[in-house]
């Protein structure tokens, strides 16, 4: 499942923060954060943010008897743009991982904090 939104008047560092803390409510680790930032000569920082999250997960061993939990990848996301202007949102969730009922439920959450920003595709 992919997820791609446009924000404007939205703090990208702001966003990032609600979106880690939405992840780890529904059961997400961070595993692997970059970040990117710079002030462009008009002002306001303009930055980038990539994230990746971790799920446990069952993993069956010795012909389906013993189980050990192991961490995979199940979320990625990146965020950039700046404070002042328009902030794009890409999210990517492996349903293998995440079901997408789980996944809807996430998305739900994040709109309820940041639906107020959003720019409406057009």
């Amino acid at each position: 499942m992919q997820v791609q939104k446009k924000y404007k008047g939205i703090n990208p560092d702001l966003l990032y923060e609600e979106l880690k803390d939405i992840v780890s409510r529904h059961g997400g680790t961070l595993d692997l954060a970059k970040s990117y930032k710079e002030t462009p000569s008009g002002g306001g920082v303009r930055g980038s943010i990539v994230s990746s999250f971790t799920v446990k997960v069952e993993k069956k061993v010795m012909f389906g008897i013993k189980t050990e939990e192991i961490l995979k990848e199940a979320f990625w996301a990146r965020i950039f743009g700046m404070t002042e202007g328009v902030t794009t949102l890409i999210i990517r969730i492996d349903e293998s991982v995440i079901p997408i009922g789980k996944a809807k439920e996430m998305e739900a959450d994040l709109d309820f904090v940041a639906r107020p920003y959003e720019i409406e595709a057009k």
